[in-house]
């Protein structure tokens, strides 16, 4: 719209979709009113435009000021195409719009769609048109939207739709119409999700497999779409697409919600030892996925990158102590690094900020992760252990934040999982860490701080306000505010002249009258002025 022009984006094929990047502009106009809004195709391949043609772009104007007469609409023409009537498609017999879905020129074959399925054919026109249709096809491309057009697709009908493995191989990007025409179908049965299932695992097509992934989301909710979604993750080379990975995750978090619309399965599992579970007991759907995503994630990208993670988060958000069990008996099953990298990845963003009670069996798994030592997978887990109030957490967070040999990322890790876990013993070591400037750890240390609700430290950051870089002064003030008693002792430090009013800002001061307390509402007035509420 401001640059009084039609602008022009290049498509480049990537996975199941495409990458646009910007081109030269399509059309420019020399009138600075043009206001291009929307584009049509007519007849004969013309593109029509839609002016809204005003001096005003953008909507912040005056309604009055808008020119609400002088809107244009422009035609877009090939040169030399000559002047001429367009046919009207409405007026065409029965054959004749059936021969026109095979158009090449857009305008013409949707219109021709579009007719056809307003029609609302009985039998004798649905078999006169099939006829024609035999006579002159529509591109493959086009099939399903016309038989979809001549006689509605069910669900029943569907279901009769059956395709050789040979056929499954080949079929591409054609046959996404047919995905789709069939995937409307609001009463769409299991057989036809069985045959997706079918082609899924074997078509080289990737908006074939991207068709099927918004079956399986549209329909989750009623019917079993698990095998169908691990027929879409055995393709690894879907781990990085951009639109395939997350409308399968879509589709497989709501399986995993709604229990696959599966019974529970006895777990195929040999006997078990003593106090363990016995082999015919039944398994839960949860735990059968978990089993299987454990089974594939060492050899599958797809199900190691995209799904576990996400499975992971899914399950802590559950908020039950049987989730994050099994969150963690999930982990224990990973016996490669990279794995279960990726599940602890997925636990540490979940918990992050949280804490809860360790679950059974992190003793152990914490412990044989120690011995495995591999770096990453360590420093996961010692992360994890925060959440989970682990002692020996506690220890670890306490000497890597006073260690200045570590790098200052570390010891920023460290300081904030201290805030998490708000041992006593920290108070003194955050305190002691507020001048340190290097990389913001004195930052991070008075951010800290405002986790441990001590009645003795506002006096002793007050105290010794002047020894801090200035750089930490307004975290300290965040941290002054963010407790009751500890905003009182902010007030009177300004009232005193200890801490400068200029180092207080209106929204520390916002943050104090959410207290709503009469007594800190009179030291505002004191400290810093009369406020009114807005």
């Amino acid at each position: 719209i401001h640059g009084c022009s039609l602008k022009q984006n290049v498509l480049k094929p990537n996975g199941s979709t495409y990458t646009a990047s910007r081109a030269a502009d399509f059309l420019q106009s020399g009138d600075k009113n043009f206001r291009p809004i929307n584009l049509r195709w007519g007849p004969a391949g013309d593109i029509y435009v839609i002016d809204w043609h005003d001096q005003n772009p953008c909507h912040q104007t005056n309604p009055d000021d808008w020119d609400y007469t002088r809107g244009r609409v422009y035609r877009v023409q090939l040169k030399g195409t000559k002047a001429k009537k367009p046919d009207d498609l409405a007026a065409l017999d029965l054959k004749a719009l059936v021969k026109a879905v095979g158009a090449d020129d857009p305008y013409r074959w949707r219109t021709a769609l579009r007719l056809l399925g307003e029609k609302k054919l009985d039998g004798e026109a649905r078999t006169a048109a099939a006829l024609a249709a035999r006579e002159t096809p529509p591109p493959l491309s086009r099939a399903a939207w016309f038989a979809n057009a001549i006689s509605p697709i069910t669900g029943e009908l569907a279901a009769k739709y059956q395709v050789p493995d040979e056929r499954a191989k080949s079929m591409g990007a054609e046959f996404v119409p047919f995905a789709r025409v069939m995937g409307e179908c609001p009463d769409l049965q299991p057989k036809t999700i069985d045959t997706f299932t079918r082609i899924a695992a074997l078509t080289a097509s990737p908006a074939l497999r991207r068709e099927f992934a918004s079956v399986a989301v549209r329909h989750a909710d009623r019917l079993d779409v698990t095998q169908l979604l691990r027929a879409l993750m055995s393709h690894k080379e879907d781990a990085k697409d951009p639109v395939i990975s997350q409308l399968v995750w879509l589709a497989y978090e709501k399986a995993l919600a709604s229990g696959g619309r599966k019974p529970a399965a006895p777990a195929p599992a040999p006997p078990a030892p003593k106090n363990e579970q016995p082999a015919d007991a039944v398994r839960s759907p949860v735990e059968t996925e978990l089993t299987w995503l454990a089974e594939q994630a060492p050899a599958n990208e797809f199900v190691r990158d995209q799904i576990v993670p996400k499975v992971m988060r899914r399950l802590v958000a559950l908020d039950t102590p049987e989730s994050i069990k099994q969150c963690v008996g999930f982990v224990a099953k990973l016996k490669d690094a990279a794995s279960r990298e990726k599940a602890l990845e997925g636990l540490s963003v979940a918990t992050q900020g949280r804490t809860i009670n360790a679950p059974e069996g992190w003793a152990e798994l914490k412990a044989e992760i120690d011995k495995d030592n591999n770096p990453k997978v360590v420093a996961l887990a010692n992360k994890l252990s925060v959440s989970f109030r682990d002692p020996a957490a506690i220890k670890r967070a306490l000497d890597a934040a006073g260690n200045a040999q570590l790098p200052v990322e570390a010891r920023a890790e460290a300081v904030r999982q201290l805030a998490a876990l708000k041992p006593a013993e920290g108070v003194k070591l955050l305190i002691g860490l507020l001048s340190d400037e290097s990389a913001g750890l004195g930052n991070e240390a008075a951010r800290a701080l405002a986790a441990f609700d001590q009645k003795e430290l506002p006096g002793v950051l007050v105290a010794n306000w002047g020894t801090y870089p200035k750089g930490v002064r307004p975290d300290l003030v965040n941290t002054l505010a963010s407790h009751k008693h500890s905003a009182k002792a902010l007030l009177e430090a300004m009232l005193s002249k200890k801490i400068d009013r200029g180092e207080v800002t209106d929204n520390v001061i916002l943050r104090v009258q959410a207290f709503k307390d009469k007594e800190l509402e009179a030291l505002i007035a004191k400290a810093w002025g009369r406020t009114r509420p807005t």
